[in-house]
């Protein structure tokens, strides 16, 4: 696998448009993480859904989001696994992935994990591996004729995410045209790391603004920053991302979601997302991925006519 150039960092609109990433899959509408919340992102129009990855006891490679189990599946409904809880510094206990073997995690069966959002699907899927998470796109892919892809978070399992990448993954056609493979991180160094491992794009999960100095020691290294939508929109935002952009760098803001917006400052979700892309992002993170296509496509044919941006 060979390093990108810088300049191919540029190159960050691969399907012509701002792109949506689904945050967890439809996660608004599903429990999040589970194939059911990613197949429907797909069919919602996501260009990239997001496959958060944790290991497993036995060294594999699931979907799920925390470090601990009892917050989207039932595992605290199975009196087999008691003695794997660990109790955290509220008292209360907490089951670790880490301590399961996926034969003992596909026992378990998903829940919606946040509040005021549907129950309806909760008990009908286990954890996914990542290698069924991308057979699921892949297949979705060849019947529709679409490219969508996927945009991994690194965190310790940037070695393991690596290694599947070789042994599976590139089997599978993660990286290619047809099943575009989109990097990233909080942790800069692992950023890096992976972005020289890989010919695919990564950037650097911030929660504020990175200085002009942060953002000129990146260029060369990354390919551009997804920064929490609060930072992103606190003043200016149109200047902040342009300024990012001079660098070569791209963009990408997170979480944007039907439910959960600022509404001290906008009227609506919709109105929140509409001042996100007014600035220039070329990406967004969202929990409610029908909604961000309309949005991304409303504001889009708005600005050919000159009236936003």
């Amino acid at each position: 696998m060979s390093q990108i150039p810088a300049a191919d960092a540029l190159s960050r609109h691969p399907f012509g448009r701002t792109l949506v990433f689904a945050h967890r899959g439809a996660s608004g509408e599903r429990p999040e993480h589970t194939l059911a919340a990613y197949r429907l992102a797909m069919e919602q129009g996501a260009d990239f859904i997001e496959p958060d990855l944790r290991i497993t006891q036995d060294g594999l490679l699931v979907a799920i989001h925390d470090e601990t189990l009892e917050r989207t599946t039932n595992v605290a409904e199975h009196p087999e696994f008691a003695d794997r809880a660990v109790v955290n510094e509220k008292g209360r206990p907490t089951w670790r992935v880490g301590d399961f073997t996926l034969a003992e995690l596909q026992t378990l069966r998903t829940r919606q994990g946040r509040p005021g959002r549907p129950h309806g699907f909760d008990g009908v899927e286990t954890i996914p591996t990542l290698t069924q998470v991308v057979e699921l796109v892949a297949a979705y892919n060849r019947e529709q004729g679409t490219r969508i892809g996927i945009t991994p978070e690194m965190k310790e399992e940037s070695a393991a995410f690596l290694a599947w990448l070789v042994d599976e993954g590139q089997q599978l056609g993660v990286g290619t045209p047809a099943l575009p493979l989109h990097v990233q991180s909080f942790d800069l160094d692992t950023a890096v790391a992976v972005r020289a491992a890989l010919d695919a794009p990564c950037v650097w999960l911030v929660k504020d603004r990175p200085s002009a100095a942060q953002l000129d020691s990146l260029v060369g290294t990354i390919d551009g920053i997804s920064i929490a939508k609060a930072a992103l929109l606190e003043d200016s935002p149109a200047d902040f991302v342009r300024s990012v952009h001079d660098r070569g760098l791209a963009v990408i803001s997170w979480t944007f979601a039907d439910d959960a917006f600022d509404q001290k400052r906008f009227a609506s979700a919709q109105a929140e997302l509409a001042a996100a892309l007014a600035a220039g992002v070329d990406a967004f993170f969202t929990d409610h991925p029908a909604s961000g296509v309309t949005e991304r496509d409303r504001c889009a044919a708005a600005d050919t006519t000159g009236s936003i941006r």
